[in-house]
C-alpha cells in the first residue's frame, strides 16, 4: 500500500508541505533523500510521491523524521524570532492550569545530540 506524502525536504533541506510546492523546485524524501514527484494536480490528492520506493524507505521512518525536522524548525524558529514556546497542562495534584515556556534560557537547539559525554554509548542502530 502506498501512502499519500504530505511533506518532503526542499533543497536547503527544510520541511516543506504539498500546499507550499513549489513545480519545477525539487524536493526530496526526508527519511531516504530520494528525489520525490511533485503530484499537484485537479483529479487526485496532491501528494509527493517516490518514483521507485526504495527497500530503504518506510513510511515510520518517513513519518519520524518528518515531524523531528518539523519540531526542529518550530523550535529555532521562536529561538530566532525571541518568542515563547508555551506548554499548558492541568495539574492531578492541584487540578490547577499551570504554563512554562519550553524555551526558557535556551539560545540553541540540534536535530541529533548524542550523549556520549554522559557515558550514554549510541548502538550501531544509532539508539541509546
Amino acid at each position: 500500500m502506498e501512502i499519500q506524502y504530505k511533506f518532503a525536504e526542499n533543497e536547503n533541506g527544510d520541511i516543506v508541505h504539498i500546499n507550499n510546492a513549489i513545480a519545477g523546485k525539487n524536493y526530496n524524501c526526508p527519511e531516504c533523500k530520494v528525489k520525490f514527484i511533485l503530484r499537484k494536480g485537479n483529479i487526485r490528492q496532491r501528494h509527493f510521491a517516490h518514483n521507485d520506493l526504495p527497500l530503504n524507505c518506510n513510511p515510520e521512518g518517513y513519518l519520524h523524521k518528518t515531524f523531528k525536522k518539523l519540531l526542529y524548525q518550530k523550535i529555532m524558529d521562536h529561538i530566532k524570532n525571541s518568542m515563547p514556546l508555551e506548554i499548558r497542562w492541568v495539574c492531578n495534584v492541584c487540578n490547577g492550569l499551570h504554563t512554562t515556556n519550553l524555551l526558557f534560557g535556551i539560545s540553541d537547539a540540534k536535530i541529533e545530540h548524542f550523549l556520549i559525554s554522559w557515558g550514554l554509548i549510541p548502538r550501531p542502530s544509532g539508539r541509546l
